[in-house]
């Protein structure tokens, strides 16, 4: 295996794998482009040709082809072999039926009992005639792959050579006193897909039972709260404008997609999750939520504004007078669906009382500061709440706002290592005393300096170009920054002999170390 990808990277650049992803440019002997991990004005992402590696020096985030395509795609190591054997004009080995994963049997089920739903579906006439008053053409029906379930498909899939404990582990069965049991029996069928196009989940729609809507439960190859639906044809979409429509339901997704917005996703849940606004991040600068016009659709909006809040991406509001978008949809054009700030469209709409319970708690999530100032300014505009109390509000809820779990990485990716300053310190002035020549520089500060700095000098050309882009004057950036690792040494030093069961030696050290400190500051006072 080692040989192998050994092979695939040689054979594929990883500047022209990235810039089908990114737009690149030179600078220097490197590449750059603001990094699509995380929100950045100022490119910190970098990709050397010489040594075919990437990093950003923003998030930390950084290695090879693999690396790169796992964590922008949000694939695992399997489906990027894949990927870039093929670029790379490789042909893997087949994998024998026999040793197929559960996964695999799993995928394979829902493809099959896809089909099996499909072709039922052609069988009642009555829930065709359904889904077309519902205002869906046959065309659409066919492209997503919408069936009617009822009939025997355990014992199809059986008769198939599926194991019991695989239809069981699929989610679309349940067993019963030793028998197994279709749990979307009776509902129209609505096929799930990962962003491959395959197929991991359905969900069901009663016609007259409840639940109205019934899901698949987690398996093996999905979480409920880890997906969207339509995101296999939505998402080449999303990339290209860089904003996205966020709908409740399935019709309200096909209706719109039927109506020509390609840019759209449904959530599968009462609000977005932390994992899905991680997914988003990457892709868009703008939400448009279409969510229904009723209680539950406000507050939705609300809960879900609240953790995108804390990213930079813009938030806007569809505007409709119908309950929801699809059926806006059903006798408008998509050009008549109005966009409104999201601020500026509770202001308008919501009572006072309303008022004063959301906006505390949506201010407050914003990590954008200079933002929250200027809608306080449109609120105090608009003079319905007193811009004191509001403030006095946001800061009281502040602690209580549901942070999104940064540290919870999404599955195909490994956690970034948090980086100490003294660390960036350290990259800083390595990489700046070598792009100016400066080597005698790291000799003179060694006792400040990690004993082994291989994996500082290894990236020092990258990181070179991205402090000339910050800096115009790197000499006197340096000095600076050999000054601030001094100190940063003598506080970290300080902090961990604190930290130990202290006696006279250890006090003394304390001083001795707060004195050099103390003098850093001093010599910084008369240059100033």
């Amino acid at each position: 295996m080692a040989s192998l990808i050994d092979e695939i990277r040689n054979r594929i650049d990883l500047v022209e794998l990235i810039s089908e992803y990114l737009n690149l440019k030179k600078v220097g002997s490197s590449y750059r482009a603001l990094c699509p991990f995380h929100t950045e004005k100022t490119p910190s992402f970098y990709v050397s040709p010489q040594k075919q590696i990437w990093k950003c020096f923003g998030c930390n985030r950084g290695g090879e082809h693999f690396k790169f395509l796992m964590e922008y795609e949000h694939i695992d190591f399997k489906e990027a072999l894949k990927i870039l054997a093929q670029k790379a004009g490789i042909e893997l080995k087949k994998i024998p039926k026999e040793i197929k994963t559960k996964i695999d049997e799993i995928l394979e089920v829902h493809r099959i009992a896809a089909k099996f739903f499909q072709e039922k579906l052609q069988l009642k006439k009555e829930i065709i005639e359904y889904l077309k008053k519902r205002g869906l053409k046959n065309e659409t029906i066919e492209e997503f792959q919408i069936g009617w379930a009822e009939g025997n498909l355990s014992d199809f899939l059986l008769n198939l050579g599926f194991e019991k404990s695989t239809l069981i582990d699929s989610g679309i069965f349940y067993e019963k006193d030793f028998e197994l049991f279709n749990r979307f029996e009776k509902r129209i069928i609505f096929p799930i897909k990962n962003s491959k196009g395959l197929i991991v989940a359905f969900s069901g729609r009663s016609l007259d039972e409840e639940p109205k809507y019934l899901n698949s439960p987690d398996t093996l190859i999905f979480k409920k709260g880890e997906n969207f639906y339509g995101i296999n044809l939505s998402l080449p979409f999303i990339k290209e404008s860089k904003e996205v429509f966020l709908v409740e339901g399935f019709f309200d997704l096909i209706l719109a997609w039927q109506s020509g917005i390609k840019n759209i996703l449904a959530i599968l849940g009462t609000a977005l999750t932390p994992y899905q606004v991680k997914i988003l991040k990457r892709y868009i600068n703008k939400i448009i939520f279409s969510f229904d016009n009723d209680e539950g659709g406000e507050m939705a909006t609300l809960r879900s504004a609240i953790l995108v809040g804390q990213t930079n991406i813009k938030m806007e509001r569809a505007v409709y007078e119908k309950k929801d978008l699809g059926e806006f949809l059903l006798d408008h054009k998509a050009e008549e669906i109005l966009k409104e700030d999201l601020l500026d469209f509770w202001l308008k709409r919501k009572d006072t009382k309303t008022l004063m319970e959301i906006l505390p708690i949506f201010l407050a999530s914003l990590s954008d500061i200079a933002l929250r100032v200027e809608y306080l300014k449109k609120i105090q505009q608009y003079d319905i709440i007193k811009i004191e109390w509001l403030i006095e509000a946001i800061e009281r809820v502040k602690k209580q706002i549901p942070k999104i779990q940064v540290t919870e990485e999404l599955p195909t990716t490994q956690k970034a290592p948090e980086r100490r300053r003294y660390d960036l310190l350290v990259e800083s002035i390595i990489s700046i005393s070598y792009g100016l020549g400066k080597k005698d520089l790291i000799e003179e500060i060694k006792e400040f300096l990690p004993e082994n700095l291989e994996s500082y000098e290894d990236l020092w050309e990258m990181r070179f170009e991205y402090e000339k882009s910050l800096n115009n004057n790197l000499e006197g950036y340096l000095e600076h920054l050999v000054r601030e690792l001094k100190k940063e040494f003598y506080r970290n030093k300080i902090k961990e002999i604190s930290q130990q069961q202290l006696d006279e030696e250890k006090v003394k050290s304390i001083m001795e170390l707060t004195k050099k400190l103390q003098k850093i500051y001093e010599e910084e006072k008369r240059k100033k």
